[in-house]
Parts: C-alpha cells; sequence; structure tokens
C-alpha cells in the first residue's frame, strides 16, 4: 500500500456551500474544461394554479444556471473553447465511393468483395441530389453495397459504389486490411485474374505487404496487413 500511496499525485478539493448562481458568476472566462451539474427535479413538470409560480421561477433559474455554467468554458471571444473528450477510434462506418460506370466493375466487386469479408449484397437508388432510395421500374438502382455478415447488436460496416457518369478518377486509395502476408499474396493473383489493373507492391514488401492496383473502372484500391509497431 506505501508504494502505491507514493505514486498518487496529491489533489486539493475544495468544498464551498453558497449559492450556485453567484459562485458561477465569480468563476474567470476559459478558466475550466467540463461541468457536471444536475438541475432541479420537476422543472419540465407543466405549471398549475397551484405550484405554477414555482415551477416558472425553478425554470428562469435552471436557465440562468446554465447560461452561467456556459460561460466558464468560453473564450474570451465568446465561442466555446475545446472541448477536451478524450475517445478512441472506432473504426470507419462506412465508405461512399462513385464510379463512372457501374456495369464496369460490378462484377470485379461481386467476386472480391466476399474476399474480403463484405458478403452481403444490396442494391439502392440514388437520386441527382445525393438522396437513397430502393430501386424501382421507374429508377433501377445505380448502388451497389457490400456488408458484413449482421451480428444480432452490432452496425455491420459496409462500402457502397454508385454510378456517377461526370466522375473521374483520382489518386485517392481505399486500403482494405487482411490478416496476413499469405492474404495479400493470394488476393494479389485473385484481383489479377478479376481484371484489375496497374498491380503494385510496395518497394519493401518485407516491412510494408501490401498489393496497389485499380479496379476496372480506375479505383485505386490497396490491400495491406500491416504488421504492429514494435
Amino acid at each position: 500500500m506505501k508504494a502505491i500511496r507514493r505514486r498518487v499525485r496529491p489533489v486539493q478539493a475544495v468544498v464551498k456551500c453558497v449559492d450556485n448562481l453567484n459562485f458561477l458568476r465569480e468563476i474567470p472566462t476559459d478558466s475550466v474544461t467540463i461541468v457536471l451539474s444536475s438541475p432541479p427535479y420537476n422543472i419540465r413538470k407543466a405549471p398549475s394554479l397551484s405550484n405554477g409560480e414555482t415551477n416558472l421561477s425553478r425554470s428562469k433559474r435552471t436557465n440562468e444556471l446554465a447560461a452561467a455554467s456556459r460561460r466558464p468554458l468560453e473564450r474570451d471571444t465568446g465561442q466555446l473553447g475545446e472541448v477536451r473528450v478524450p475517445t478512441g477510434f472506432r473504426g470507419f462506418d462506412h465508405a461512399d465511393v462513385r464510379v463512372p460506370s457501374l456495369a464496369a466493375v460490378e462484377a470485379f466487386y461481386d467476386a472480391l468483395m466476399p474476399d474480403l469479408g463484405l458478403s452481403v449484397k444490396s442494391f439502392g437508388y440514388v437520386d441527382p441530389d445525393g438522396n437513397w432510395n430502393a430501386p424501382s421500374n421507374e429508377h433501377p438502382y445505380n448502388t451497389v453495397e457490400y456488408h458484413e455478415t449482421l451480428v444480432p447488436g452490432e452496425p455491420e460496416h459496409f462500402i457502397g459504389f454508385t454510378e456517377d457518369h461526370t466522375m473521374r478518377t483520382t489518386a485517392t486509395r481505399i486500403a482494405f486490411r487482411v490478416a496476413t502476408v499469405f492474404d495479400v499474396e493470394r488476393l494479389r493473383e485473385r484481383v489479377r485474374e478479376l481484371g484489375a489493373r496497374a498491380i503494385e507492391v510496395d518497394d519493401d514488401f518485407a516491412a510494408y505487404p501490401a498489393v496497389f492496383f485499380r479496379d476496372p473502372g480506375g479505383t485505386a484500391l490497396e490491400i495491406c496487413a500491416r504488421r504492429p509497431k514494435s
């Protein structure tokens, strides 16, 4: 226990029994990182003849407290300061890829995506305003999506390809991660069989096992098996 105590940095805590509103007004601007507070109970209840004045008074005071709590978080410019809330990266939810011709790449992705764990295919129609809709006789599908197998309680990740005749391929590249170097080597031959273009491997494949290529429509892709940093 002594060893543990020596590792704990001493912290001074001060408890004040004062009026909250007066206390908050004394705190300098841009001096607080976060404010946690609990409003009075029942402030959302509709006022009545018997207690309406009390509830309205509580609501007014709560608004004053909220404003006073916000001010110490603001910069001198009146804007909220930087929110310092640490959070872990949760991964990318999905990718929305535009391709000049869906017909040119659909069969390619039909064959490749199951090898990358995206085996569930769905269809959609994206209108000129960018809104996703279910396809119909009037509007046949112009979007295909490839999803993970659904796990109850978890949102599945997916990638979608939407036809856009005005799209021009760029140097932007989408990289898919696989488990091992052997997967990279196997899939390098797989994409060659499927008609991928401009297939290359990293100059130092041992250090960065990756294969770079373009789909039949020109979209730049990568499959890699990066190792953890030592």
